[in-house]
């Protein structure tokens, strides 16, 4: 759970970054996380803790995170995407015991 929070706390500190106001220059806020797309193995110090695979959804509008945990064949989904409504970044988690978690 601990590597929950730390993956939500990057998430939600990472969109509070303030953008450059030059309009040639910046990312539209929809496609800000897209250098995280990809297959990722998560490492907390030396040790191999977890599987990430991010995929991106819908147009480049949503991004999809499956993660399987290395020793506890804990897994999980996320979904995140940029609410216009309220000009930022929210996901949704949702674990294999039906745990959730809406930021």
């Amino acid at each position: 759970m601990k590597r929950l929070f730390f993956l939500i706390f990057i998430l939600s500190h990472l969109t509070s970054f303030s953008q450059n106001t030059n309009t040639e220059n910046t990312i539209s806020p929809h496609r800000l996380f897209d250098f995280w797309v990809g297959e990722w193995d998560v490492f907390t110090n030396d040790e191999l803790v977890g599987h990430n695979t991010i995929s991106l959804l819908q147009n480049g509008n949503l991004l999809q995170e499956n993660w399987v945990s290395e020793k506890e064949r804990f897994t999980g989904t996320s979904y995140s995407f940029y609410n216009d409504k309220i000009d930022k970044w929210q996901q949704i988690w949702i674990d294999k015991n039906g745990n959730n978690l809406l930021t």
